[in-house]
């Protein structure tokens, strides 16, 4: 069930690791989402503020300090989240933003970075515990649901709506019935759930493009795992409302201070489209990757007009470009409006 989060988590480089030496050197080349992480990775870490100061859950555990003075690090650690766990949703979005700008304040992380939680709930009528792991996002990972992934998917296109559907505000079943309730320590009774905490100014949606093949019937079980290339095609619009992603719960904007860590909270979440990112090729191993932009700024302007980026090749293209069915889109990117 933890695994659920890490599968979905990309982290940035290192603070330590030599940035000459991000991507093994100048002999490879790599994909396009890793160089978005390390280019945000490193953007975030030049312009933090807070990058040496302690964490704000030590700062929360000072505050307690006589009721934690003789646990471990780890028994610190779940009284804190079991606190947090408690405690009204609405507020615990509060804190953690608190808690992430304690570490992790720029201006890069003020435009980028949002906030998602996973919630696993106990099923048990006696029980009904409800768990909060929080993470802070500078790209938002999307995953397309199962029948878009499996080997000859007779299914070429899915609504973006379709894909937020399925990654967000969905409970699911533990998919192997082994993670226990933090609560009752019952195993095989919890459903897991994913929403967006707070929304920042610009977003950067990525898609899992490609998937690794499950052993197949009648095959040997020393065959090798691959990644698969995802083809189907994602259909979207030029302005997409993403209030169906966020927690459900009632806007905590009537809370008094902290204007800043209610500004991602409240609706409307409109977002404008201004770039795209597109794969082409038959899997990982091989493939090209190309953009298609716009400058929001100059609107009905030539400038202001899409223009399809592929290497030396520059020009203009319409929106409806990247809806051909061929057009596998890795990375959506979007503004938010300010009304």
């Amino acid at each position: 069930m933890e695994g659920y989060v890490n599968a979905i988590h990309i982290a940035s480089m290192p603070r330590k690791s030599p940035r000459s030496h991000a991507f093994g050197g100048t002999g490879r080349q790599h994909d396009s989402s890793e160089f978005l992480m390390y280019l945000v990775g490193v953007l975030h870490d030049e312009m933090n503020k807070n990058r040496d100061k302690p964490d704000y859950l030590e700062q929360t555990m000072s505050i307690v300090k006589s009721e934690t003075r003789d646990l471990s690090q780890k028994e610190k650690d779940d009284y804190y989240n079991k606190a947090t766990d408690l405690m009204d949703t609405r507020d615990a979005i509060r804190q953690e933003w608190r808690r992430k700008l304690a570490g992790d304040d720029s201006e890069f992380s003020n435009l980028f970075h949002g906030m998602e939680v996973q919630l696993i709930r106990c099923t048990r009528e006696d029980c009904g515990y409800l768990k909060k792991s929080w993470r802070e996002f500078s790209v938002l990972q999307m995953l397309f649901p199962p029948k878009f992934t499996m080997r000859g998917s007779k299914h070429p296109s899915v609504s973006l709506s379709d894909v937020l559907k399925y990654s967000f505000n969905v409970e699911t079943p533990d998919p192997l019935g082994e993670y226990k309730c933090t609560n009752c320590k019952t195993a095989n009774t919890c459903v897991q759930d994913r929403a967006v905490t707070y929304l920042p100014d610009y977003l950067i949606l990525e898609f899992s493009r490609f998937a690794a093949n499950q052993y197949e019937p009648g095959k040997t079980q020393n065959q090798s795992f691959s990644a698969e290339k995802i083809r189907t095609q994602i259909t979207f619009a030029e302005n997409i409302n993403l209030k169906q992603i966020f927690i459900p719960v009632d806007s905590p904007s009537s809370l008094p201070g902290d204007d800043d860590a209610v500004r991602g909270c409240v609706e409307p979440f409109i977002y404008d489209c201004y770039g795209i990112i597109m794969h082409l090729g038959s899997g990982i191993q091989s493939g090209h990757y190309y953009a298609l932009t716009r400058n929001l700024d100059m609107p009905g302007t030539p400038q202001g007009k899409w223009h399809e980026f592929n290497d030396e090749l520059v020009r203009e293209q319409p929106f409806s470009f990247s809806q051909m069915h061929d057009k596998h889109v890795t990375h959506i990117f979007l503004k938010r409006r300010k009304n």
